[in-house]
C-alpha cells in the first residue's frame, strides 16, 4: 500500500525525518509511536499528500505521491489533533458532506450507526460550534469512516476522545472498517494506549525508523 524509501524533510533549517525508511500493507492497523517532535506528522502528512517537499521517495500502490496527488487526496483521508470545523453545520450534515465528497452511499444505517457508537447521536443536530473538543475529534474520526477511503491516518487524533468512545470507534476500525484492501496508521505518543489496540508499531525516535516490532 505506502512504501517509504529514504525520507528526509526540513522545515526551514529544522530536520523534521531523517532517511526514514518503510513499508505499510493493506489490511493492517498500524501503530506509530514516538515522542512529541520525532516526525510522526511529518510521516502522515507526507502519505496523504499534504507535504510536499521532501527527499527520497513515497509510493501508494506503488505509483509516486507527488504524481498521484489527486488520487492520493482522494484515497486517504487525515486526521490531525486539533481538528478544525465548520461551525453552523451540524454533525450530521458533515458527515453527509463528507461522504459526498468521497463518492460514498447514501448509507444512513451506516451514519445512524456511526453517531450512535461514537457517542455523538444527541447533538448530531447541532451545529458544530457547540461541539467540545472531544466531540469534535470524535466527529472528525467518524467522518474519515464514512468517507471509505482506502488508507486512514489518525495523527494523534484519540487525543481528548473519553474512553467508552475511543473503544467504540477502535473496534469498529478492526472489526467492521479495515479489509484486505485498507490500511489504517495511528500515531501516538503513548505507547500504553497503542499497546492496547496493537497489531505493528513502528518506533521513531529523532525522526528517524529506529525499529519494527511485532507487539
Amino acid at each position: 500500500m505506502i512504501t517509504i524509501e529514504n525520507l528526509s524533510v526540513y522545515y526551514e533549517n529544522v530536520q523534521a525525518l531523517n532517511g526514514l525508511t518503510l513499508h505499510w500493507p493493506p489490511g493492517k492497523l498500524i501503530g506509530l509511536h514516538g515522542a512529541n517532535g520525532a516526525g510522526k506528522s511529518t510521516v502522515l502528512k507526507v502519505c496523504a499528500g499534504i507535504v510536499r517537499r521532501y527527499e527520497g521517495r513515497v509510493l501508494f500502490k506503488e505509483k509516486p505521491v507527488e504524481q498521484n496527488l489527486f488520487e492520493i487526496k482522494r484515497a486517504t483521508y487525515y486526521v490531525p489533533e486539533n481538528a478544525g470545523i465548520l461551525p453552523y453545520l451540524s454533525g450530521r450534515e458533515f458527515l453527509q458532506m463528507i461522504r459526498a465528497l468521497y463518492g460514498r452511499p447514501a448509507d444512513d444505517a451506516l451514519l445512524e450507526h456511526l453517531l450512535e457508537i461514537s457517542g455523538l447521536k444527541e447533538k448530531a443536530d447541532d451545529p458544530g460550534y457547540t461541539y467540545s473538543h472531544g466531540m469534535r475529534q470524535k466527529l472528525f474520526i467518524t467522518a474519515a469512516l464514512i468517507s471509505g477511503a482506502e488508507a486512514l491516518f489518525f495523527d494523534e487524533a484519540f487525543n481528548g476522545v473519553d474512553q467508552e468512545g475511543t473503544a467504540a470507534l477502535l473496534n469498529h476500525i478492526r472489526n467492521d472498517f479495515l479489509t484486505a484492501s485498507r490500511l489504517v496508521v495511528i500515531s501516538s505518543h503513548q505507547h500504553d494506549f497503542l499497546q492496547k489496540w496493537r497489531d505493528i508499531s513502528f518506533e521513531i525516535n529523532n525522526g528517524m525508523l529506529e525499529a519494527e516490532t511485532e507487539l
